[in-house]
């Protein structure tokens, strides 16, 4: 299987009000899918529901790689 890194969102999407927390969330949770820190720690930090939306999310790229593979 090929590996990969996801970045689940970039700086400069980011509305300048929200900057420091959703800064913080997206960088926690892409620690997290690139294995850099556990599920608990990322749980601690974010929460079970967004951990839980980034796994779907990541399921859903590894999905779509997959079948293009397969295409």
């Amino acid at each position: 299987m090929t590996s990969f890194i996801i970045v689940l969102m970039t700086v400069t999407s980011l509305p300048f009000a929200a900057f420091p927390e959703d800064l913080w969330i997206e960088v926690v949770l892409s620690r997290y899918v690139n294995d850099e820190i556990d599920r608990e720690t990322a749980i601690e930090l974010v929460g079970r529901d967004r951990v839980k939306r980034a796994e779907r999310e990541l399921q859903a790229v590894s999905d779509d790689v997959q079948w293009g593979l397969d295409a």
